[in-house]
């Protein structure tokens, strides 16, 4: 693949070549901890690339704990930036909120190949991303839904485990919620499980008012809860 306005396009679609670059720009000299961790394997895993405008992809980062032994897996997602624009995109992304991501840099700027990169749930267009991931603040939120489904006040969410579904850079993340709903009275719990999809744009609100619609003609769908529109998350 060949494109004059990105010459680096070949190294970013070597997942051999990210791998030692992503080590560096992620977790080289981050601190004592960031030292020993260890890019295992890089996949690409999301791509969507328009012809010498854009190209914006996902790595899925396999790591390793020198120290520990302990695995686990990172996503990152990347903007390949054209000759000598990379850095400016950097300092833009630095100027917005990120969340640390325990050993790895939540933002990086790789200047042999002009790329920018973002830790999950780090985002240069979901910005309400990590708050989702916020077992602490979906308890203030998630009550509201949950009464589209009769839980009602006298019960209360005791614990949240998200799972990531599906995860599209800069268009969408869909999240499944493993909730347990304790009854105040009797402390009997219960499991429930809901869904939130967020967008970068208000798609979501256009797919919500559909599924009203489907839900009411067709008993068994899925059940559409909310729109939330300053996040905008659809809930279901």
């Amino acid at each position: 693949m060949c494109d004059p306005q990105f010459p680096q396009l070949h190294v970013a679609l070597d997942p051999p070549l990210m791998q030692g670059l992503l080590q560096s720009a992620l977790l080289g000299s981050l601190d004592n901890r960031g030292q020993g961790l260890v890019v295992e394997s890089c996949l690409i895993e999301e791509k969507r690339y328009k012809p010498g405008q854009s190209f914006v992809l996902s790595y899925r980062l396999h790591l390793h704990d020198a120290r520990t032994g302990a695995k686990h897996e990172q996503v990152v997602s990347a903007l390949l930036c054209r000759p000598d624009e990379g850095l400016a995109e950097f300092h833009r992304a630095r100027s917005r909120q990120l969340v640390r991501t325990p050993g790895v840099r939540a933002l990086a700027y790789l200047p042999e190949i002009e790329m920018v990169v973002w830790s999950f749930p780090n985002d240069r267009k979901l910005s309400h991303l990590p708050k989702l991931l916020d077992v602490e603040f979906l308890r203030t939120c998630l009550p509201e839904e949950l009464r589209a489904l009769g839980v009602d006040e006298s019960k209360e969410i005791a614990a949240i485990m998200p799972e990531i579904l599906h995860y599209l850079p800069e268009r969408s993340c869909m999240i499944r919620y493993h909730l347990s709903v304790k009854d105040r009275s009797t402390g009997k719990c219960g499991g429930l499980t809901i869904y939130g999809k967020n967008y970068r744009d208000e798609d979501g609100a256009e797919v919500y008012s559909i599924m009203r619609q489907l839900s009411a003609q067709m008993p068994g769908s899925a059940i559409p809860l909310g729109y939330d529109q300053e996040m905008r998350i659809l809930w279901q």
